[in-house]
Order: C-alpha cells, then structure tokens, then sequence
C-alpha cells in the first residue's frame, strides 16, 4: 500500500514538475507586447492598474466590436469619455466570462460609475457560454486570472483547456491586432446564413433551466451593481439575425429591474452595408451607431 502510494505521489510530483516547465518555456517564447484593448482580444490580461473610466463596455463579440478595427479610439474621440472594454469576441463573451472580467477589474484598482452592457439572448441558454467557456485560451499563464476561474466556478475542462492551450502555435505565435479600419461590407442579408448563426448561438436551445439558472446569476450580479452605485446602461445590440429565440425573454428580464434604462436596438441598423457579416457591424456601422445614438455613452 505505501509502495503504490509512493508511485502515485512520484508521479503526480513529476508531471507537475513538468507542466511548470512546459509553462515556464511558454512565457520565455510567448509575444511579449503591451496587452490593450486595442492589441489583444485577451481581455482578462490587457486590465491594467489603478486607472478611472468614464464607461465600461461590457457583452459579447457586438460589444467587442467598439474596440476592434481602430473603432475604440474612434468611439472615445466621437463620445469624448474614455472607456474599457470587458468583453470577449469568438463565443467568449458569456455571462459568466463577463461578470469574472469585472471582478478582475475592480481587484487591480480600477473604477467607472457606468456600466454600458450590450445583452444578447443566447447568453442566458447555455452552460457552453459560461462555466464551460473556454475563455481563458487566448489569455496567458497568470495566476490571479487561474484564480479568477477556479473561485468562480468554471469547469475543470475549461481550466485544463486554459493550460494546454497555451502549447498551440496559435498562441505561442499569435501577433498583436492591427489597428487597421474594417471596411468589409455586405450587400445583402443571407437568410440561410442567418439561421446557421442563431443554431450556432442556441446549441441547447431554449432551455427553460439554463434560462433561470443564468438570469438568477445575471439578476444577482446586477443587484450587486446597484448597491454599489453603478449606474447601468442595457443595449441588445444591432445585428441582421431577425427573429433571434429568446429575444422576448431576455427583454422582460432586462425591464424586471427599476431605474436602469432599456434599449432594444436588435432591429436598429438594417443596412447590410453597416455590417462585415450577419452579426457585427463594420467601423462605418460602429460610427453610425455611435454618433446616432449618444445618450448610450452619456
């Protein structure tokens, strides 16, 4: 018995041992750039320290889109406010992802007195946009951003996938974003590629229990934020998937709270022009979007 339990323990010390190494070779070799907003997608890691925000943007890929292609700079010089960007594009952004990078937000210092969060559907329907979210691949070794998704409960597969996905090229090699203007556009809406999207964003459906499972940790989260003072902004952001499930639940969530202001824009920008695909709006659609619409980021 001791025997077996000496081998057991000689083997756990060393694939320790060697995954420390493995990671210590990963940070010698990963790009070493300023992680921004405006140079990374790997939110957790571009936090910085100790700074003050007229604004923070939080949601999925549409929200990400204000700080993507030059849009950030462009949107802090058309609303004249500074702001950070919490969310996460690629399916990263969920709720949970979400409410964990503003967690980290507020543990290295920082502060802002509103809160803009751009709500779509499908994050209230499924446990593959939270707890199971592989939003830690793109993010490096760090551990206050390990501790983040131990304590808050994300899946052992999604710790694992945050180690070993730090051995991909993809990775290891991956060059900071270029701030080039996205000036991809469509000329017309695909209805079959729409209806592929939305199957893509539902992988569970409408599941009534994944729905009361995420808006009673939605509900909480915001709760939190109000007893705190933030005020809050609530957008579903424009995009051309008409007729997306869950639009009618997630509306009577958002208007369930008092005092925080509702803003259905999911129908609002319909020119295929706007946008470089079906769900996100290109840097002449950011701009329009910002320059009509100014009470959001007031």
């Amino acid at each position: 018995m001791k025997h077996s339990l000496f081998k057991i323990l000689i083997f756990i010390g060393l694939n320790a041992l060697l995954l420390v190494m493995a990671l210590l070779l990963v940070h010698w070799i990963e790009p070493k750039y300023e992680r921004t907003n405006t140079t990374t997608e790997a939110t957790f890691s571009a936090i910085p320290k100790n700074h003050k925000y007229d604004f923070v943007i939080m949601g999925t890929s549409h929200a990400r889109e204000f700080s993507r292609s030059a849009n950030h700079e462009m949107v802090e010089q058309l609303t004249g406010k500074t702001f950070f960007n919490l969310s996460k594009g690629a399916g990263h952004g969920g709720l949970i992802p979400n409410i964990m990078a503003w967690r980290l937000f507020l543990q290295r210092g920082n502060k802002t007195q509103h809160i803009i969060y751009f709500v779509d559907p499908w994050i209230f329907y499924s446990s593959k946009w939270n707890e199971e979210n592989y939003c830690f691949e793109d993010e490096p070794v760090r551990p206050d951003i390990l501790m983040l998704g131990i304590t808050n409960g994300m899946s052992t597969a999604t710790i694992i996938n945050y180690l070993k996905s730090k051995l991909k090229p993809s990775y290891l090699f991956a060059p900071q974003i270029l701030s080039a203007l996205n000036e991809k556009f469509l000329t017309k809406a695909d209805v079959h590629l729409i209806q592929k999207q939305i199957d893509r964003n539902f992988p569970d459906a409408l599941s009534e229990d994944n729905f009361k499972k995420y808006s009673a940790i939605f509900t909480n989260f915001v709760n939190q934020l109000t007893q705190a003072g933030i005020r809050i902004t609530f957008v579903l952001p424009p995009t051309l998937l008409t007729n997306e499930p869950g639009h009618k639940q997630t509306l009577q969530l958002l208007h369930s709270f008092a005092n925080i202001p509702v803003y259905d824009h999911s129908k609002l920008i319909t020119n295929p022009a706007f946008y470089y695909d079906h769900s996100h709006l290109n840097t002449a659609g950011i701009r329009s979007y910002v320059t009509e619409n100014p009470f959001i980021f007031r």
